[in-house]
């Protein structure tokens, strides 16, 4: 299981990489590309291979997803785990 590493944001480059997104919610390389291809997710995609994440954008639908996970049971269940990608306690 990935580890989330401690990251000041402030720090983080003005785009991200999906290896950034992996290290600051300590993810697994597949959950991150899983989490990118859900709707509402702010990828940006430069050509077929290349997947950018505006640090802006990425930090307010984390924020957004944090606000999903206050407004409902802080405890998930799988089924919502695979629906809505991420679950933030």
């Amino acid at each position: 299981m990935a580890v989330a590493t401690v990251i000041d944001l402030e720090s983080l480059p003005a785009i991200l990489t999906l290896k950034h997104v992996q290290d600051i919610l300590g993810i697994s390389r597949q959950t991150a590309f899983n989490i990118a291809r859900r709707p509402g997710f702010p990828l940006l995609r430069l050509d077929k291979k290349t997947l950018r994440i505006r640090r802006d954008a990425f930090l307010s639908w984390l924020e957004q997803q944090a606000g999903k996970a206050g407004a409902t049971s802080r405890t998930a269940s799988r089924e919502q785990w695979d629906r809505d990608g991420i679950c933030v306690d």
